[in-house]
């Protein structure tokens, strides 16, 4: 990822179809630019990357190593990136030897990437945040990880530091909706509701199918908080998933806040109906029947009303 410090500038093109002549010195310093790139690219690639080689065997080569010098930086970093590779199962060993290498003194920056994996993977959110942060103060343009650290501040309630870091994202990749999405959610939690709504209306005319349908999603929810419950209930049903699609919004949530809609506007018939979809799909979803159960006594008063004046 380029971090913006250089951007790219276009070369005109001379009149008359000659081509542009530039001084040799230029093109030697243009040369050296583009060599100093490729090496710090590829110091940034391979510095933190796993080797190609059979983890398997790269274990027993380490571990060979450490049995001579229990202290051997090098061998005990190669030795947990190791473990990594070979599974969730080998995680534990991983955080371990990686965490006894920082300890004895490694400075390798790979330490904290690959504890951040395995902790993230392994579900200690927390651990994973801290080490990612230590590695981002290594490689702070890396967009990988900083997605990551924001989603884990934004899954800790830290919505601010996740809109920070959205915001810096954004910056970079202004076109990329997945950053989009994600710092229209953190507005949102940050009570920025006008200001997600715009991120998400132009979500809704220009991403993926599925991408199109969160975004009604969202919009719907926001309109529901500002009672705008006509409004809400047209953006949620834009989103209701076609049989077997996955959106990435569990389908039981879109049907509850088209309950909640169409109840708030008086239309208890199409509100029993949502209430029943969205049970059907959350059996144990205790507000769902207690609001389910409200509409049911509403409709059957409403049919002896009827009757008393026939």
């Amino acid at each position: 990822m380029s971090s913006g410090d250089s951007p790219l500038v276009k070369i005109k093109k001379s009149h008359g179809g000659e081509k542009s002549r530039l001084p040799l010195r230029a093109y030697i310093v243009s040369a050296f630019l583009a060599l100093v790139g490729v090496l710090a690219l590829a110091v940034l690639i391979f510095g933190r990357k796993v080797s190609v080689q059979n983890p398997a065997l790269t274990i027993s080569q380490a571990q060979l190593r450490l049995k001579n010098n229990p202290e051997d930086l090098k061998a005990l970093v190669s030795l947990g990136i190791d473990y990594f590779q070979q599974g969730p199962h080998f995680y534990p060993q991983g955080i371990n030897t990686l965490e006894k290498a920082r300890s004895l003194g490694a400075l390798d920056s790979r330490i904290f990437y690959y504890r951040g994996l395995m902790y993230q993977n392994l579900g200690f959110y927390p651990f994973a945040l801290k080490e990612y942060q230590r590695y981002l103060r290594n490689f702070p343009d890396d967009e990988d990880i900083r997605q990551r650290e924001a989603k884990l501040l934004f899954q800790a309630g830290r919505y601010n530091d996740a809109l920070a870091e959205y915001q810096r994202l954004s910056y970079f990749s202004p076109k990329d909706p997945v950053i989009k999405e994600n710092l229209a959610l953190s507005l949102w939690k940050n009570h920025e509701e006008n200001s997600a709504a715009g991120i998400f209306s132009e979500l809704a005319k220009a991403s993926s199918p599925e991408g199109v349908k969160r975004a009604e999603f969202y919009l719907g929810r926001i309109a529901l908080s500002q009672k705008d419950y006509q409004g809400a209930l047209g953006h949620l049903l834009k989103a209701v998933p076609s049989e077997n699609e996955d959106i990435g919004i569990a389908p039981q949530k879109i049907y509850f806040f088209l309950a909640q809609s169409s109840q708030k506007l008086g239309h208890y018939q199409e509100a029993q109906h949502f209430w029943k979809k969205t049970l059907s799909l959350d059996p144990r979803d205790s507000q769902a029947k207690k609001e389910l159960k409200k509409v049911r006594r509403f409709l059957l008063a409403q049919k002896r009303s009827k009757r008393r004046h026939l």
